[in-house]
């Protein structure tokens, strides 16, 4: 009886621990960290469109950051983005609900993204409040594992899905066009009144059809102050200077002359 005590430990270990390795290897992934509680959740009326033709697709594992699992249709054209639940905000959590201001300014500042930045950042859609007209998604995880979800039960954006911005940067032979436009895309959101905290074109930006989006919502926020035009514009596209110096003094020129 001892010796099968110690050896179903055993077992437990090298399963838990494998778990584990899987979990993490599927980039930590896993339906009940975006299916919530929503009388945990902050709730927020959008306005509703047709997204059948998108969601009728499978949605294929892309990333995760540090707010969302994305994943992205099987015709390249949309990525879906699920937040990722704090664990007291999860449907299963069995531990007292409490506050989480990060994750609450994430959601209120997704809504004003959706309403007021679509052409900026690529979003179609917003889901902040559970529904019961939207049908089921297909995800496809790392692993191809297949899971079919209710969409109306979760939180979740649309965005139009492009390449990264400096990806398309490289190939052009007259950045110039696209340099203005991004320079257009921060002043936009300075009269908007929002402020990106990881302007981070490399990582956090894309291109669609000529125009360069802000892929990454996660650090946009609304934004009661801002420093002046001149200097916003400057801090907004630092990653873009610093490459222009190194490659270009045409270029970065052509650039500093835009800030003023």
């Amino acid at each position: 009886m001892k010796y099968f005590f110690i050896f179903t430990l055993l077992l437990v270990s090298v399963f838990s621990r494998l778990d584990r390795h899987f979990f993490k290897s599927n980039d930590s992934f896993c339906p009940k960290y975006i299916l919530p509680n929503w009388s945990r959740l902050p709730q927020y009326e959008t306005k509703n469109i047709a997204i059948d033709e998108i969601t009728n697709q499978p949605f294929s594992y892309l990333t995760k950051g540090k707010q969302s699992f994305v994943f992205v249709s099987r015709d390249q054209k949309w990525v879906l983005k699920f937040p990722r639940l704090p664990r007291r905000m999860m449907r299963l959590a069995w531990t007292r609900p409490a506050p989480n201001a990060f994750f609450e300014n994430f959601i209120q500042n997704g809504k004003w993204i959706y309403e007021e930045l679509g052409k900026e950042t690529g979003i179609l859609y917003a889901h902040l409040k559970p529904t019961t007209h939207l049908g089921s998604i297909h995800l496809i995880d790392r692993f191809q594992q297949h899971y079919f979800l209710a969409l109306d039960e979760l939180p979740f954006f649309i965005q139009k899905y492009g390449e990264n911005y400096f990806s398309y940067f490289e190939k052009q032979q007259n950045p110039k066009p696209l340099i203005e436009k991004t320079v257009q895309l921060f002043s936009d959101l300075y009269e908007k009144g929002f402020i990106d905290r990881d302007p981070i074109l490399d990582k956090n930006f894309g291109v669609l059809i000529d125009s360069p989006f802000i892929m990454d919502i996660g650090q946009l926020e609304k934004c009661a102050q801002l420093p002046p035009r001149n200097e916003y514009l400057q801090q907004m596209t630092q990653s873009l200077e610093g490459k222009l110096s190194q490659e270009s003094p045409e270029l970065l020129s052509f650039y500093k002359n835009l800030l003023q």
